[in-house]
Protein backbone atom coordinates (compact mmCIF):
# COMPACT_ATOMS: atom_id res chain seq x y z
CA UNK A 1 0.00 0.00 0.00
CA UNK A 2 2.72 2.52 0.63
CA UNK A 3 4.39 1.25 -2.12
CA UNK A 4 1.51 2.42 -4.49
CA UNK A 5 0.76 5.74 -2.82
CA UNK A 6 4.56 6.52 -3.45
CA UNK A 7 3.68 5.97 -7.39
CA UNK A 8 1.17 7.69 -7.46
CA UNK A 9 2.41 10.72 -5.87
CA UNK A 10 5.51 10.60 -7.78
CA UNK A 11 2.95 10.61 -10.83
CA UNK A 12 1.16 13.30 -10.13
CA UNK A 13 3.92 15.15 -8.99
CA UNK A 14 5.78 14.88 -12.08
CA UNK A 15 2.35 15.53 -14.54
CA UNK A 16 1.73 18.88 -12.58
CA UNK A 17 5.82 19.94 -13.27
CA UNK A 18 5.46 18.92 -16.97
CA UNK A 19 1.99 21.20 -17.11
CA UNK A 20 3.86 23.70 -15.52
CA UNK A 21 6.84 23.97 -18.59
CA UNK A 22 4.56 23.71 -21.17
CA UNK A 23 2.08 26.02 -20.06
CA UNK A 24 2.41 29.27 -22.18
CA UNK A 25 4.01 32.64 -21.00
CA UNK A 26 1.46 35.34 -20.42
CA UNK A 27 1.26 37.89 -22.62
CA UNK A 28 2.75 41.42 -21.64
CA UNK A 29 0.51 43.72 -20.12
CA UNK A 30 -1.17 46.54 -22.27
CA UNK A 31 0.80 49.73 -21.73
CA UNK A 32 -2.15 52.29 -20.11
CA UNK A 33 -2.88 55.29 -22.16
CA UNK A 34 -1.92 58.66 -21.14
CA UNK A 35 -4.95 60.72 -19.59
CA UNK A 36 -6.83 62.61 -21.61
CA UNK A 37 -5.08 66.62 -21.45
CA UNK A 38 -1.21 66.07 -21.00
CA UNK A 39 0.70 66.96 -24.15
CA UNK A 40 4.21 66.25 -24.84
CA UNK A 41 6.56 68.64 -24.31
CA UNK A 42 7.28 70.44 -27.56
CA UNK A 43 8.74 73.60 -25.98
CA UNK A 44 12.66 74.57 -26.90
CA UNK A 45 14.65 77.84 -25.93
CA UNK A 46 16.59 79.66 -28.30
CA UNK A 47 19.09 82.63 -27.82
CA UNK A 48 17.84 86.13 -29.16
CA UNK A 49 14.16 85.04 -29.05
CA UNK A 50 11.48 86.97 -26.96
CA UNK A 51 9.09 84.37 -25.36
CA UNK A 52 6.31 85.44 -23.66
CA UNK A 53 6.15 84.78 -20.14
CA UNK A 54 3.63 85.34 -16.80
CA UNK A 55 3.26 84.78 -13.38
CA UNK A 56 0.49 83.05 -11.45
CA UNK A 57 -1.16 82.33 -8.00
CA UNK A 58 -3.53 79.94 -8.89
CA UNK A 59 -5.54 80.86 -11.21
CA UNK A 60 -4.72 84.30 -10.76
CA UNK A 61 -2.55 86.13 -13.53
CA UNK A 62 -0.22 88.41 -11.84
CA UNK A 63 2.60 89.84 -14.25
CA UNK A 64 3.28 89.28 -17.69
CA UNK A 65 6.13 90.40 -20.25
CA UNK A 66 8.89 88.67 -22.33
CA UNK A 67 12.52 87.25 -21.36
CA UNK A 68 15.48 87.24 -24.13
CA UNK A 69 18.82 84.88 -23.50
CA UNK A 70 21.53 86.92 -25.15
CA UNK A 71 24.52 85.65 -26.49
CA UNK A 72 26.49 86.97 -24.09
CA UNK A 73 28.07 84.64 -21.69
CA UNK A 74 29.71 84.33 -18.61
CA UNK A 75 30.88 80.36 -18.27
CA UNK A 76 27.66 78.72 -18.98
CA UNK A 77 25.57 81.29 -17.72
CA UNK A 78 23.94 83.95 -20.48
CA UNK A 79 22.70 87.49 -20.05
CA UNK A 80 18.86 87.38 -19.91
CA UNK A 81 16.32 90.64 -20.90
CA UNK A 82 13.56 90.35 -18.74
CA UNK A 83 10.28 93.16 -19.80
CA UNK A 84 7.40 93.45 -17.96
CA UNK A 85 4.49 94.67 -19.27
CA UNK A 86 2.64 96.48 -17.00
CA UNK A 87 4.51 98.77 -15.38
CA UNK A 88 6.62 98.75 -18.29
CA UNK A 89 10.60 97.70 -16.95
CA UNK A 90 13.05 96.26 -18.38
CA UNK A 91 15.94 94.26 -16.61
CA UNK A 92 18.84 91.93 -16.54
CA UNK A 93 19.29 88.63 -15.08
CA UNK A 94 21.31 85.90 -15.60
CA UNK A 95 20.46 82.13 -16.57
CA UNK A 96 21.07 79.32 -18.49
CA UNK A 97 18.46 76.54 -20.61
CA UNK A 98 18.82 73.57 -21.90
CA UNK A 99 15.80 72.17 -24.00
CA UNK A 100 12.70 73.14 -22.17
CA UNK A 101 14.50 73.73 -18.39
CA UNK A 102 15.51 76.81 -17.76
CA UNK A 103 17.12 78.59 -14.81
CA UNK A 104 17.34 82.44 -14.22
CA UNK A 105 18.78 84.42 -10.70
CA UNK A 106 18.70 88.14 -9.75
CA UNK A 107 20.55 89.17 -6.81
CA UNK A 108 19.29 92.68 -7.02
CA UNK A 109 15.57 91.47 -6.37
CA UNK A 110 16.75 88.20 -4.59
CA UNK A 111 15.15 85.99 -7.02
CA UNK A 112 15.70 82.80 -8.89
CA UNK A 113 12.88 81.30 -11.57
CA UNK A 114 13.18 77.43 -11.63
CA UNK A 115 11.36 75.52 -14.62
CA UNK A 116 12.05 71.55 -15.58
CA UNK A 117 11.61 69.83 -18.45
CA UNK A 118 8.97 67.36 -16.41
CA UNK A 119 6.82 70.06 -15.52
CA UNK A 120 6.68 71.24 -19.55
CA UNK A 121 2.77 70.25 -21.02
CA UNK A 122 3.06 71.26 -25.48
CA UNK A 123 4.59 74.18 -26.06
CA UNK A 124 4.42 76.16 -22.09
CA UNK A 125 7.20 75.29 -19.35
CA UNK A 126 5.34 75.99 -16.27
CA UNK A 127 8.20 76.72 -13.17
CA UNK A 128 8.42 78.05 -9.32
CA UNK A 129 9.79 82.32 -8.28
CA UNK A 130 11.82 81.88 -5.22
CA UNK A 131 12.71 84.52 -2.83
CA UNK A 132 15.07 84.05 0.11
CA UNK A 133 14.63 80.58 -0.34
CA UNK A 134 10.60 80.52 -0.05
CA UNK A 135 8.30 79.65 -3.37
CA UNK A 136 6.68 82.98 -4.00
CA UNK A 137 4.36 82.28 -7.10
CA UNK A 138 4.68 80.17 -10.33
CA UNK A 139 5.18 81.07 -14.00
CA UNK A 140 4.62 80.45 -17.08
CA UNK A 141 6.78 81.04 -20.38
CA UNK A 142 4.89 80.09 -23.11
CA UNK A 143 7.18 79.15 -25.94
CA UNK A 144 4.50 79.16 -28.65
CA UNK A 145 4.47 83.07 -28.08
CA UNK A 146 7.44 85.28 -29.91
CA UNK A 147 7.58 88.34 -29.40
CA UNK A 148 8.86 90.58 -32.36
CA UNK A 149 11.46 92.68 -31.66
Amino acid sequence: MIRITGIVGSCVLSLMMSGAASAAPRPAPKPTPAPAGDEACTASLEDGKRYHWYTHQGSTNLKSGYIQFTSKRYGRWSKVVHFTDKPKHKGTFWGYHAGASLTIKSNSLGQRWTAYKKYCKGAKIMGSVFKGGKKIHSFTVDTSRVREK
